[in-house]
């Protein structure tokens, strides 16, 4: 009896869209191959699977252990990440690992096969018209999850499951939390399968939410008060919760990485596809080796954000998080760090490792920041329990790990802190400089450390050889040309050149060292292979433009701490066909007197966004420039 009711309560709900085996015999048929997400055809075709054999009632302990569920996507992509990134381990190794957030493993005799698909009872297939593709498609406010958050679907979920456990009378010792096909989902065809079942029973509670509603309406109109009532509990619970329950699953399953050795997303990146080693051997051009800036010092990229959207190609930038920050909002298929300080070079490449093999955003901070694992505190933070801003403040908490464990990816990026000199302690400063980030959610969702999708859209390109760190001088006559070569050899332009503030200390030195390296570094830029819509962006202090314009009210502009900078994105051909008219040839100066240039034609900063907008007048090639708010 048990059972039976068991059975009937996951079919009506059908919470997280896999399918639930109770004492339904399994079909050993093979999996219906995944449908073209939109058809020109507006029909719904249905079918309805029904069970081939029934069996006596299974013993209670592998009623739900069983079978898995979709819960990675629903609790946490944390399970996901080593089947994305090793499609070869064994299904015993993807269920050892996927038990530590959301599972603990199929119950003792389970005899389940990874590659056996599910008979869905009731199973949905559908034919999607174009207007229901645009319904499935999950919009920007639900990519995130936190609407669905704090709508409790995650109370739903938990209050679901221990229902069932009550129903089947299974101990959670035995059974555990229920666990999830982390096998299928190590492949592209897999997560094709599990997003079209949510899209099958989220339409499937669609219908019956509109069923009960008519209920309702005449309940409504007889005055059945608690009928009324009835039916639109039955309804939230039943219908409405499993529905927002099946968003919130896509949304989180679209924001996966993709599985190693799947095609790239986008066509430019398929396009461009090269090995890990596409760049080849690059002349070693070091400056330095003191970590002068690893620690992030410019708070303010998210303004570059417009700029960045839709952008292909390849990124060539300076600096560490900023670089990634801004490579996560672009679509760019290659991405190079390149910076004449060896030291950073050798952090950039332990930071790239650390986000390739870390489960979340959540972990990389742990592992960043050299802090002891808390599995309590982590699973806290993928839950949403807890705010970004108090997990790092508990992460904080805790003293530094003191022994070198066996993490090769920390440890390299704590040796590369250690040894610079920005700060007597820059691990701890790190911590802080990351935490005045946490402070400002338009700064914090802006990147990799406070964004879900963000982190997981870097840690792919990591995943596929897509960041390399390059050192080089920018105004040195080897590297930078050689990047430009390599990248001219595999048919890739840069669509964005970020140098930050590196050309004024093009200035600094003796006259005959400023006298060779300023017309230098301007023939590396315009040698390089730039797309015909490529920007170059840089940062100014603004003390120069608010010196030289009169009615330019200083307090008007809020700056931030420890930062006063203003933030450029201008078109790399105008920036170009400047330096080749000798423009620049005066130095630094006259590089200033262009960008003000810019200042000059723009409007007042709207401090909702921090971005002054070019008149109408200026010339269309011109974009926007970002002043810091």
């Amino acid at each position: 009896m048990r059972s039976a009711l068991a059975g009937v309560l996951c079919v009506l709900m059908a919470c997280p869209g896999e399918a639930l085996e109770f004492s339904v015999a399994r079909a050993r048929a093979p999996a219906p191959a995944p449908l073209p997400s939109a058809l020109p055809a507006p029909a719904v075709a249905f079918r309805a699977a029904l069970p081939v054999a029934l069996t006596p009632p299974a013993p209670a302990a592998s009623t739900l252990a069983r079978l898995p569920l979709l819960a990675a996507a629903l609790d946490d992509p944390a399970p996901l990440s080593r089947a994305a990134r090793d499609p070869s381990a064994s299904p015993a190794e993807l269920r050892q690992e996927a038990g530590r957030p959301f599972g603990e493993g199929a119950a003792a005799g389970s005899t389940q096969s990874a590659d056996e698909p599910p008979l869905l009872f009731p199973s949905l297939w559908t034919k999607e018209p174009r207007i229901m593709t645009a319904y499935f498609r999950p919009k920007a406010v639900e990519r995130d999850g936190r609407l669905y958050r704090v709508l409790g679907v995650r109370q739903y979920h938990a209050l679901y499951q221990a229902l069932a456990r009550k129903l089947t009378k299974t101990p959670a010792s035995k059974t555990g939390p229920v666990q999830f096909h982390d096998v299928e989902l190590a492949t592209q065809r897999g997560r094709e399968r599990r997003i079209q079942l949510s899209k099958n029973f989220e339409f499937f509670h669609l219908f019956g939410a509109v069923g009960t509603s008519v209920f309702m309406a005449g309940f409504y109109h007889r005055g059945w008060t608690a009928a009324l009532v009835a039916a639109g509990v039955y309804n939230l619970l039943v219908n409405v919760y499993p529905v927002l329950l099946q968003r919130y699953v896509r949304a989180r399953l679209l924001a996966l990485p993709p599985p190693r050795g799947a095609a790239p997303a986008d066509a430019a990146a398929s396009a461009n596809a090269q090995p890990a080693d596409w760049l080849g051997g690059i002349p070693l051009e070091a400056g330095s080796s003191r970590g002068s800036y690893i620690l992030p010092n410019e708070h303010n990229g998210h303004l570059y954000a417009p700029v960045l959207k839709g952008k292909t190609g390849a990124l060539l930038s300076v600096g560490t998080f900023r670089v990634l920050n801004a490579a996560a909002h672009g679509n760019f298929s290659h991405v190079i760090l390149f910076d004449y300080d060896s030291l950073t070079t050798a952090f950039n490449r332990a930071n790239v490792e650390l986000i390739r093999t870390s489960q979340d955003r959540f972990e990389y901070l742990t592992r960043l920041l050299n802090r002891p694992r808390d599995e309590h505190l982590l699973r806290a933070a993928r839950g949403g329990e807890i705010s970004d801003q108090l997990f790092l403040q508990k992460l904080l908490a805790r003293r530094p790990l003191t022994r070198q464990g066996p993490d090769s990816a920390a440890r390299e990026a704590q040796q590369a802190l250690r040894k610079s000199d920005q700060d007597e302690h820059p691990l701890r400063q790190l911590g802080f400089r990351i935490q005045s980030f946490a402070k400002h959610p338009i700064r914090w969702e802006s990147t990799i450390w406070g964004s879900d999708e963000l982190f997981f859209r870097i840690q792919s390109k990591a995943a596929q050889g897509r960041i390399l760190a390059v050192t080089g001088d920018l105004s040195g006559d080897k590297a930078l040309r050689a990047v430009g070569e390599a990248l001219r050899k595999v048919g890739v332009d840069i669509s964005v050149l970020d140098i930050s503030n590196a050309h004024e200390h093009l200035s600094s030195g003796r006259s005959a060292e400023i006298a060779k390296s300023w017309p230098q570094f301007l023939e590396n830029v315009t040698a390089l292979p730039f797309a015909p819509k490529a920007s170059v962006f840089f940062t100014e202090h603004p003390s120069y433009f608010q010196s030289k314009r009169t009615d330019f009210d200083p307090d008007s502009v809020t700056l931030a701490h420890p930062e006063n900078f203003w933030y450029f994105a201008v078109p790399a051909r105008q920036l170009l066909r400047a330096a080749r008219s000798g423009r620049f040839q005066h130095g630094l100066w006259a590089f200033k007197g262009f960008a003000w240039r810019f200042v000059e034609t723009a409007d007042p900063v709207p401090r909702a966004t921090g971005l002054m907008v070019p008149k109408r007048s200026e010339p269309p090639e011109s974009q926007k420039i970002g002043q810091e708010k």
